[in-house]
């Protein structure tokens, strides 16, 4: 009897681990919905907050925090900021680091203007790429449905780049990048039935 007692409240708190963080990637997503971008519409104080806030969480290494701050705020000069300062191998090195919901917005932000600061939006793409797709058992059916919308964007945005710019240095990268979404696409459809996913996606 307290075995099963024991099995219930496991399973009880797990629901409710799982509702936390499919509501924190609803969120995360609806903050990206507008188009980031430099300077967007945030007054002068408001600029200032952030980045002190950001700046606290980085002096204590609290790193999915900084980059939480600077997604739910959609300024993307505040996203590079936290990437130019975060010690990438550290960031990665550890699949507890950052939240999934952090690693969806930041492959949603990031994907926006490629052509900006290329290099280091690349190299955190490819990374939060790569940390999403090895924690996909972490993942309940509507996370997948938002990560398929999330990784469909990505493609479309990289797609057009490289058809405006097939010479541009960061070519082949950006290529993998997007290679590697489509992948992750391909997973999410067999894992989950793509066909359940799309109609559901059309409804949303």
């Amino acid at each position: 009897m307290f075995f099963f007692k024991v099995t219930a409240c496991v399973k009880e708190e797990l629901r409710e681990q799982q509702s936390v963080m499919h509501e924190s990637m609803v969120n995360a997503l609806r903050s990206g919905v507008a188009t980031p971008g430099p300077g967007q519409q945030m007054m002068a104080s408001q600029q200032r907050t952030l980045m002190q806030d950001v700046k606290a969480a980085l002096d204590k290494r609290q790193y999915n925090a900084a980059f939480r701050l600077a997604l739910t705020a959609t300024d993307l000069d505040a996203v590079l900021y936290v990437c130019e300062k975060c010690p990438l191998k550290e960031v990665f090195g550890r699949p507890d680091v950052l939240e999934m919901a952090v690693l969806f917005s930041m492959v949603q932000q990031l994907g926006v203007d490629i052509g900006s600061r290329t290099r280091l939006k690349v190299e955190y793409l490819e990374e939060s790429l790569f940390a999403i797709g090895g924690r996909f058992e972490d993942l309940d059916h509507n996370s997948f449905k938002y990560l398929r919308r999330v990784l469909q964007d990505l493609v479309k945005l990289l797609s057009k780049f490289m058809q405006a710019h097939p010479e541009h240095e960061m070519y082949r990268n950006i290529r993998m990048i997007a290679q590697n979404a489509e992948l992750q696409l391909r997973q999410i459809d067999a894992m989950h039935g793509g066909a359940s996913l799309k109609q559901e996606a059309t409804h949303d």
